[in-house]
This record gives structure tokens, C-alpha cells and sequence, in this order.
């Protein structure tokens, strides 16, 4: 397992599974130009996403501060993914797209699912994301710059 999926953080029931990991997250250094950036971000700022979907992308999560997909770090999470065909995020699982990111640097989250895309960030608080769509989609990233 990449480091980047560590164990160090306990981890949710949705994420006790960790056997069918993607190739994508089987290397963390050879993350993408597009995944490289490392933007230093105050542990209060929190990374965004924007969806795009034809039908409706619903992104459910909670934290202290905000409805955002976040996590807090002093390095930036960056998501991005795009498909020809489907959603992409994150990891591929037997049952669904489920990822817990535990990181030092940057997270490269690519991943592929026919029905459902789940992604769950554990840090020091739970972010827990679920993006339900029925039709194919891409996510455009919007990372925040230091104040």
C-alpha cells in the first residue's frame, strides 16, 4: 500500500477494506504535473472542489469550519480527474470508490466507478464526501492560495 493510504490513521468501517487498491495510488512519486503542485495552505484553508455534472453532483461532508471537501494540512490536497467515459476519483474498489488520504505531500486521487464515487478523508477530523452521479462527469480542481 502507498504511503500515502496509511495506516497511521485509524480508519473508518467504509475503509477497512484496502485490498484492491489502483495502480494510480500504487506510486506516490510519480504523481502528474497536474498533481504536483504543493501549495503551502494554512491548516484553516481548505481544499475545494468544484463539480461539474450534466445531471446533478451531490458532495456531502462535514467539518468544523465549513461544507468542503477538505483536508487539513500544511501541504495542499490537490483532487483532479477526468475520463472519457466516467467519474474519477481516487482509488478503485471491489464494491465502490472509497479513499482515505493520509498525506505528506501531495494526493494523487484518479480513480474509476460505474455507479458511485465515495471518497472519505480522514485527518484530524473526518471529511466524509459522497458524490452520487448517473452520468458520466469531470472534476475540476480549485485549490485555494495562501492568504
Amino acid at each position: 500500500m502507498s504511503p500515502l493510504l496509511s495506516r497511521h490513521d485509524s480508519m473508518s468501517p467504509l475503509h477497512s477494506r484496502r485490498d484492491s487498491m489502483s495502480p494510480l495510488l500504487s506510486r506516490h512519486d510519480s504523481i502528474s504535473p497536474l498533481h504536483s503542485r504543493r501549495d503551502s495552505m494554512s491548516p484553516l484553508t481548505a481544499v475545494m472542489i468544484a463539480c461539474h455534472h450534466s445531471t446533478a453532483v451531490v458532495i456531502a461532508c462535514h467539518h468544523s469550519t465549513a461544507v468542503l471537501i477538505a483536508c487539513h494540512h500544511s501541504t495542499a490536497v490537490m483532487i483532479a480527474c477526468h475520463h472519457s467515459t466516467a467519474v474519477m476519483i481516487a482509488c478503485h474498489h471491489s464494491t465502490a470508490v472509497m479513499i482515505a488520504c493520509h498525506h505528506s505531500t501531495a494526493v494523487m486521487i484518479a480513480c474509476h466507478h460505474s455507479t458511485a464515487v465515495m471518497i472519505a478523508c480522514h485527518h484530524s477530523t473526518a471529511v466524509m464526501i459522497a458524490c452520487h452521479h448517473s452520468q458520466p462527469s469531470c472534476y475540476h480542481v480549485t485549490t485555494p492560495q495562501p492568504s
